[in-house]
């Protein structure tokens, strides 16, 4: 080979080399175009983006209305019936003062009770929530606020000062009873008037008596949360007649 030859043949070989580096570079980089320079320029490979798939809905368990079955005073030793509405089938499991108290069904048309012993005396926060079938528990209900008073004591009656023979007119019955608590004055076992007890535990009233018989009087505790009213023993004043 002369020396022309063995001169292209070393550009060949240096061409060769060349464009087998520029071929390793163009791999470890990625994908590669070439410019109008004839320089290599790395393109950034095109990552697809993956569809999101929508959150999953959370089911939101209604939380149980919680009402009082009466308006009327609550005293110790008597019941409480607690009612409310809510989903057909859940269970409603009731709280009073943090602490679980009980539970109750709610029917098919939406409703549930629920009945306690009151053992104790004091303020009670009863609160529910409702569980569906799936063991889901909903938020809980408005707060309830609950008194249970103390059993009242029984009502007194003093037996009036009259003279042996008493021919009618205002008599001054005087009586115990607790304090604000209002005394239903029995007539002949009929309430004829009422009094309410000071702040003493005292009550005092002016029955009038002018019509010539006798009468049977009594002091009866008037109060909606007893059961059976509270009455103390009764005297029997007599009216003469005038001769």
């Amino acid at each position: 080979m002369n020396v022309q030859g063995r001169l292209q043949h070393e550009v060949w070989r240096y061409n060769l080399f060349k464009w087998g580096v520029l071929l390793l570079l163009a791999i470890a980089v990625g994908v590669t175009q070439w410019g109008s320079d004839g320089l290599t320029q790395p393109v950034r490979a095109i990552v697809p983006t993956p569809l999101s798939s929508p959150a999953p809905t959370e089911t939101i368990i209604t939380p149980p209305t919680l009402l009082l079955d009466s308006h009327a005073p609550l005293i110790v030793n008597s019941s409480l019936t607690l009612r409310g509405s809510g989903t057909p089938d859940h269970v409603i499991s009731l709280f009073q003062s943090g602490l679980e108290h009980g539970k109750a069904v709610v029917d098919a048309a939406g409703n549930w009770s629920f009945t306690v012993a009151l053992t104790a005396t004091g303020q009670f926060q009863w609160t529910a929530v409702a569980i569906d079938g799936a063991g889901r528990i909903s938020a809980e209900s408005e707060p309830l606020l609950v008194e249970v008073r103390p059993i009242p004591n029984m009502p007194t009656l003093a037996m009036p000062v009259l003279p042996a023979n008493f021919f009618g007119g205002d008599v001054l019955l005087t009586g115990s009873a607790d304090a604000g608590s209002v005394v239903g004055i029995l007539l002949n076992d009929r309430i004829f008037d009422v009094a309410t007890a000071d702040e003493n535990a005292t009550w005092s009233y002016d029955l009038p008596l002018d019509e010539v018989g006798k009468y049977k009087i009594a002091a009866q505790l008037i109060d909606a949360a007893i059961e059976e009213q509270l009455t103390s023993d009764s005297i029997e004043i007599e009216v003469s007649e005038v001769k």
